[in-house]
């Protein structure tokens, strides 16, 4: 199993409006007020040891969150309120077409894997409950392209390169895990691109820092479980701060080398983790210090008065109260089960939203 990224043909992007009317500095202006309901440090802290829905829900709309029948209800309603917003004020579609690509990818992964149940494939509906909304591709329109029944279908380009190259990986492989590789990888390398041309450095490095984050993990994991250097090479995401060659020497590098890779970079306050990932409530520990890593190199747009960067501060710090409210609500029903937070259920929580996915 070899890792393709260096290999990747020129993939079709996601188109971008331009012609929206509107400015930064007016998008600026209405972000200001909506900030106010932010959460802030004391808020998370209160999530974070919230010990029951109820302790969650009176945080939440102690913040402005909708009310609603339950937690997960208000935590959906607001991300879909967050990205409305940005979609109503942005001048452009750029940014919030780079932040929710990761939703399509996970629709389309979910219809990839349905497809190999051949004639026991589920219908549309019945896969509803696995499948995000607020995605810049309606999820039925992602299914027909997959399914490929129907005529015409009016999906984008690079919907059809992504399940064309997920499906040759596939039947390279015959291992379903390497569609979910194929289509985060394809996925991301277009994000990056996409970042590039909306000519934000500061947006690129963050989203790169989530790329770097998420190899990281898998580095750990990997060693944790003694994968083969050809599976965790696959796993790779590219276009990070930390080149894939980087990653590819530490698989099996002594810890004092990760750690002195690790060193002059934005992860250095993390690179304990070669010592202790694996210990109990180690998973969700390295999920919390990664939030707050991104969460501070995000804050730095709160120091911008009226353009992108503060707009962005605040629908992408929102989208991070939402992550923890999720953590915080699969904790509480894990405790009410008397069970533990294992790192597979810290992993599902680890979704596409803020700026990766």
């Amino acid at each position: 199993m070899h890792n393709p990224t260096s290999e990747i043909t020129v993939l079709p992007l996601p188109m971008i409006r331009q012609d929206k009317q509107g400015s930064w500095g007016f998008a600026a202006g209405r972000t200001w007020v909506l900030e106010r309901n932010l959460l802030g440090k004391a808020g998370i802290e209160r999530l974070n040891t919230a010990t029951s829905q109820e302790d969650i829900r009176r945080i939440l709309l102690e913040h402005h969150y909708p009310q609603k029948s339950t937690v997960e209800a208000m935590i959906v309603n607001e991300y879909d309120a967050a990205y409305a917003f940005l979609k109503e004020v942005e001048p452009d579609d750029g940014f919030r077409t780079v932040l929710l690509l990761p939703r399509d990818a996970h629709n389309l992964k979910v219809f990839l894997k349905e497809e190999l149940q051949g004639d026991d494939a589920r219908p549309f509906d019945a896969l509803k409950p696995s499948l995000f909304g607020t995605t810049l591709v309606d999820p039925e329109t992602l299914y027909d392209a997959v399914r490929g029944v129907k005529k015409d279908i009016k999906a984008p380009d690079w919907v059809f390169a992504v399940i064309q190259r997920a499906r040759e990986a596939y039947n390279r492989h015959y291992d379903a895990a390497v569609i979910d590789l194929s289509v985060d990888r394809d996925t991301e390398t277009m994000r990056a691109r996409l970042a590039e041309m909306l000519n934000a450095p500061w947006f690129s490095r963050a989203l790169a820092m989530r790329r770097d984050l998420t190899n990281y993990e898998t580095l750990l994991r990997s060693r944790l479980r003694g994968v083969s250097e050809s599976q965790f090479l696959f796993s790779l995401l590219p276009s990070g701060i930390i080149s894939e060659t980087v990653w590819q020497q530490l698989f099996d590098a002594e810890k004092g080398e990760v750690k002195i890779a690790l060193a002059g970079t934005p992860y250095a306050a993390m690179s304990d983790y070669v010592d202790t990932y694996g210990d109990e409530g180690s998973a969700a520990a390295f999920f919390q210090d990664a939030e707050r890593l991104l969460a501070q190199e995000i804050a730095k747009g709160k120091l911008e008065v009226a353009d992108v960067r503060r707009v962005l501060y605040y629908v992408l710090t929102r989208t991070i109260e939402i992550r923890y409210a999720r953590m915080a609500l699969a904790r509480v029903g894990l405790a009410a089960k008397n069970m533990n937070l294992s790192d597979e259920s810290v992993s599902l929580l680890d979704g596409c939203e803020v700026v990766g996915d």
